[in-house]
């Protein structure tokens, strides 16, 4: 039975293909592509210093996330897009570790988004329960 319940969560129907989120994944789209393409110039910079395919792992594992919270059909998909995309954006702002105040940054950020997932968390409880 709970076997069942977790194949179900990660099914590929459970995907939403509707109008407001595919016009959320269009935007998503559309502003990431810019972004790509300038953030190759702007990556000289750390060339040598940092891993550059890091940068882009990271990255690209951030917009499949946000894509995927866009998509998601139940709550169970969308915590788990949520915090994909919380941890990959964590590891985006510590990227440039050797400066201190990025790390200290990154604590907060962290602190931050698992206090939101932690809210996202009650509501659906709260969905449950009273739905």
């Amino acid at each position: 039975m709970q076997l069942n319940f977790f194949s179900q969560c990660i099914d590929y129907h459970n995907l939403i293909h509707d109008n407001l989120s595919l016009f959320f994944m269009f935007l998503i789209g559309l502003i990431t592509v810019p972004i790509l393409i300038y953030s190759i110039g702007y990556n000289k910079e750390y060339k040598g210093n940092y891993s550059i395919k890091y940068l882009y792992t990271m990255m690209i594992l951030f917009i499949l996330s946000m894509l995927g919270v866009t998509a998601s059909g139940n709550g169970i998909m969308f915590l788990v897009f949520w915090e994909i995309m919380s941890m990959s954006s964590f590891f985006l702002v510590i990227y440039e570790h050797k400066n201190g105040e990025n790390i200290k940054s990154g604590i907060m950020y962290f602190i931050m988004t698992h206090i939101s997932g932690l809210s996202l968390m009650l509501m659906f409880a709260f969905l449950y329960k009273y739905t």
